[in-house]
């Protein structure tokens, strides 16, 4: 069989290339090493339970609706997403207890119940320092082109400084540092290195971003 596209894995990713290529007119096939497609979006069952293997939690749910609707369908037509609330609770040995609501007000207003004022304005100064790093990174990274030297070069120095917000030169935990100094809310903001299981103390504070996609965007259950 002739195709147009052959894709290898049937995750995330591979699936979502199929869908796009597929939708564009192209002949598609997908081959997959495993016995169900999803890859790390899987399913188990030991002793007769069924389980997820993957993640718990989608966060920039509008990129996943574009596929969808790029086959002509919707992503809420398809798929239930719970908007939990609370979204995560920390707790600490000390007793401390914090709340990540799925609205970022009420995580801020959880913030300041738990660690008090000051620690409300840290929580604010780096979602503020998260987010501008995260809109500089999907524009240059994240939805553009993979970068380069010559592609950097070509920018211009205004798009260069936006680049810069992302912070390449510092790593996480000096990211964090410059914001927070309540302990507890440092130990939430260095989590987010283990989404793609890094080091703070060594990734590169671009790293941080992923704070802003969470609790700024959003983040959701599926049933």
């Amino acid at each position: 069989m002739s195709v147009d596209v052959v894709i290898i894995g049937a995750g995330m990713g591979g699936l979502s290339a199929a869908a796009n290529a597929a939708a564009a007119g192209l002949s598609v096939a997908v081959y997959e090493a495993m016995d169900e497609p999803g890859g790390k979006v899987g399913k188990a069952a030991h002793e007769g339970i069924s389980f997820d293997t993957g993640p718990s939690l989608m966060t920039m749910a509008s990129s996943v609706d574009e596929v969808f609707r790029a086959c002509g369908a919707r992503l809420e037509d398809e798929v239930t997403l719970l908007a939990h609330s609370p979204a995560f609770r920390y707790l600490w040995e000390d007793g401390a207890v914090l709340d990540v609501h799925h609205k970022l007000e009420e995580t801020r207003q959880s913030v300041r119940a738990a660690f008090g004022a000051q620690a409300a304005q840290e929580f604010e100064d780096f979602m503020r320092y998260s987010r501008e790093i995260w809109e500089a990174a999907r524009e240059n990274f994240v939805e553009g082109d993979a970068p380069d030297v010559v592609g950097m070069m070509k920018l211009g120095l205004t798009r260069l400084n936006k680049v810069m917000k992302i912070d390449p030169l510092r790593t996480m935990i000096q990211g964090i540092d410059r914001h927070i100094r309540e302990p507890h809310l440092r130990d939430v903001m260095m989590r987010y290195a283990t989404y793609n299981g890094s080091n703070p103390m060594s990734a590169p504070a671009t790293l941080n971003c992923i704070a802003w996609v969470e609790m700024g965007e959003g983040g959701w259950g599926i049933k």
